[in-house]
């Protein structure tokens, strides 16, 4: 298949509110001014780059990515690297520095180089400037928008921005409908105040408030950078959560990774299937004689079992009868969290069985889960108990993004991943 036939899915990428490059609590307030494109106006050089670009807050965090404003992301030089072989070409990168003592940090801005027309799914409303032509406002996407995206085509491209931007409003409608609303009860109208900005000298001048841009991966490189284990802030939109990669997403994802283990950005490729089984199970018998406790309470499995109709895995038994309940520290690269590995008693046997959690759909809903472990964060991880035998595949559920995904083939990989924190 040529390579203009294949189709290049994407998801929205986001993040947390507080982002490193702004001022305050205020989630639009830029450490970064932009200037003023149109006088008229006084849309903003949405593309502008500041040298070097400011941040004020989170240098320290252990993450290799993070949103920033207008569309851009924050990456580490890791991740700078990653996407400079995996996907050349489709950022610049630019150095920042903390805006008080001005001193270089080691996060990189990496601004996308493609804007993408997708104003056929979010168009603009009128009035428009009639010196810029840009937009008073342009709304944000709404759900029915997100869901025509998750079919959007980006022709090979891997990282963009739309062309659309959005904002909440202008700062002239908010004083205008403010003194409005004091005329109608009677009270004094305020006088003309925003910070740094004269009172409006025509009808055309728009101080737009809140403006900013999305910001999209391919789904393979979003693959990509899972699997490379990049510790992000910066994560699918739970509006994408159906889009799966293709068959061409998942060779492509394997040549990259291969590429990127030569240049030794990620690990060796992994063993086959029944190398890698092996070897978990052979590190997990040695965890089990170096983790084993003394005077543990001995568990009647066999009831439970019986209760619940079904067979545990034989090695979260053993684990249970050697080790007990154990918790672990800064699982699947969540930094700070603390996982707990359940005792059978505690066992939720109901609540993540298939079709039973809201709003999940496609492959994430068939899932038929029993919780086995939970996180302080309120995600939980389930044995996968469909089919037949009691080696159940181990699955995570991200509560926050309200999706499930296999985390490892069966308990002994699980206590691995656990064990190393990733």
């Amino acid at each position: 298949m040529s390579k203009a036939k294949i189709k290049t899915s994407c998801v929205a990428m986001t993040g947390p509110d507080e982002r490193m490059d702004l001022l305050g609590d205020s989630y639009y307030d830029s450490a970064n001014r932009l200037p003023i494109r149109c006088p008229h106006c006084t849309f903003p050089n949405l593309d502008f780059i500041a040298k070097p670009y400011l941040l004020t807050k989170g240098f320290s965090s252990p993450a290799e990515t993070s949103p920033a404003c207008v569309g851009n992301f924050l990456v580490r030089e890791r991740v700078k690297r990653i996407l400079e072989i995996a996907v050349p070409g489709n950022c610049t990168f630019h150095p920042t520095a903390e805006r008080k003592s001005k001193k270089a940090t080691e996060w990189w801005l990496a601004v996308p180089k493609h804007k993408l027309e997708t104003s056929v799914f979010n168009k603009p409303t009128r009035p428009f400037c009639s010196k810029c032509k840009e937009p008073k406002i342009w709304s944000s996407v709404d759900n029915g928008v997100w869901a025509k995206m998750n079919h959007f085509d980006s022709g090979g491209i891997d990282v963009f921005k739309p062309v659309a931007w959005y904002s909440n409003g202008t700062a002239e409608d908010d004083f205008e409908e403010t003194n409005n609303y004091r005329k109608e009860e009677g009270e004094p109208l305020l006088r003309w105040s925003f910070y740094g900005v004269e009172a409006p000298p025509h009808s055309e001048r728009w101080t737009r408030t809140g403006m900013d841009r999305d910001l999209y991966f391919s789904v393979r490189l979003e693959q990509l950078c899972q699997r490379a284990k990049v510790k992000g802030q910066l994560v699918r939109s739970s509006n994408f959560k159906a889009v799966k990669p293709s068959p061409d997403d998942e060779a492509w994802i394997e040549e990259k990774l291969e590429l990127l283990a030569q240049h030794g950005l990620v690990g060796a490729a992994k063993p086959t299937k029944g190398k890698a089984a092996g070897a978990a199970q052979k590190w997990f018998k040695d965890y089990l004689k170096k983790n084993a406790k003394k005077g543990i309470k001995a568990v009647d499995f066999a009831a439970v079992e019986k209760k619940q109709k079904l067979a545990l895995p034989q090695d979260y038994k053993d684990f249970i009868a050697t080790v007990g309940a154990k918790s672990f520290k800064d699982v699947n690269g969540m930094e700070g969290s603390t996982t707990t590995v359940l005792l059978p008693q505690k066992l939720d046997f109901k609540d993540y069985r298939s079709g039973k959690v809201a709003h999940l759909e496609g492959e994430d809903a068939e899932v038929d889960g029993v919780v086995f472990a939970e996180m302080d964060s309120g995600d939980v991880f389930v044995f996968d108990v469909r089919g037949s035998g009691g080696d159940w595949p181990v699955c995570f559920y991200n509560h926050e993004e309200n999706s499930m995904e296999q985390f490892t083939s069966n308990f002994a990989e699980c206590i691995q991943r656990f064990a190393k924190g990733n």
